[in-house]
């Protein structure tokens, strides 16, 4: 099934809420895009064409336990009738419906669904299918429903991997001190693969750069550590000689202490 087949099929499951105020979240990008299995960056194209062929149609509406108004898609009549009509026609198609090891047998898409049973859907047989059309009923995972929150939490951690890809990105390239003309256009074709805007890069960088500072001060008080730690004990003033080198560079004590820790398992010499 192409994108815009299933698009049609997930959205035939909600005509009735055509005329709500309040529609399921089911039926934004992200909603469609999860339920299709596919990536939301997909979405935009794939319902463009759609509208274009005259199937669907799109309006702002509130979404349900969402504070915000979204885009949301519904089929038009045109669209409704073209969506019955495919249903119709893969529920008819045979499939190879794994019964044992190496063993199968040839059923159809509804069959299937029956035997899946648990309110299982065309797109969840569709969605679990092999390339060579082999359904196993011990693999299948069930669509998840999804809400509001579940998509913002999915995007702040995307947020969050995306600005840790472009910060190690920056650490590398500034670790030099300086960044070359390479090194700036790798920077700048990864800003723009992963949205980074121009304030989100500048908190970036200052965050990398300081990073990186910090870094090197642990290194200077490891080196540090590591020298009072020769004979294998700390003495007082030794102590209080780390600790205002500790103050200097502003490393935090737990920090400090955790590289101890790290500093004194290298020598495997117990601390007296």
């Amino acid at each position: 099934m192409t994108v815009n087949e299933r698009i049609l099929l997930h959205l035939m499951r909600y005509q009735r809420n055509t005329d709500d105020f309040e529609v399921p979240f089911d039926l934004t990008q992200y909603g469609i895009a999860h339920y299709i299995g596919i990536q939301q960056k997909h979405i935009p194209r794939a319902v463009k064409k759609l509208k274009e062929q005259g199937l669907l149609e799109e309006r702002i509406s509130h979404i349900k336990m969402s504070p915000r108004k979204q885009k949301v898609y519904f089929l038009n009549p045109k669209g409704f009738e073209f969506a019955t009509n495919l249903k119709a026609h893969i529920l008819e198609d045979p499939i190879r419906f794994q019964t044992a090891v190496e063993e199968y047998e040839e059923i159809t898409v509804e069959q299937a669904i029956k035997r899946l049973g648990n309110n299982a859907t065309v797109m969840d047989v569709v969605l679990n299918l092999t390339e060579d059309a082999v359904l196993d009923p011990e693999k299948v995972v069930p669509i998840k429903p999804i809400t509001p929150e579940d998509f913002h939490e999915e995007m702040a951690a995307m947020e969050a991997s995306k600005h840790e890809v472009y910060k190690t990105a920056l650490k590398r390239a500034w670790a030099d001190k300086q960044i070359t003309s390479d090194e700036k256009a790798i920077l700048d074709d990864l800003k723009k693969v992963l949205h980074i805007t121009d304030t989100e890069h500048r908190t970036l960088e200052t965050e990398a750069i300081s990073e990186l500072k910090m870094s090197e001060y642990l290194e200077i008080y490891e080196e540090a550590m590591t020298e009072a730690l020769k004979d294998g004990t700390i003495s007082n003033d030794e102590y209080a000689i780390l600790e205002g080198l500790r103050k200097k560079l502003r490393i935090s004590n737990k920090a400090a202490e955790a590289l101890e820790v790290e500093v004194e398992k290298g020598s495997k010499k117990p601390r007296k």
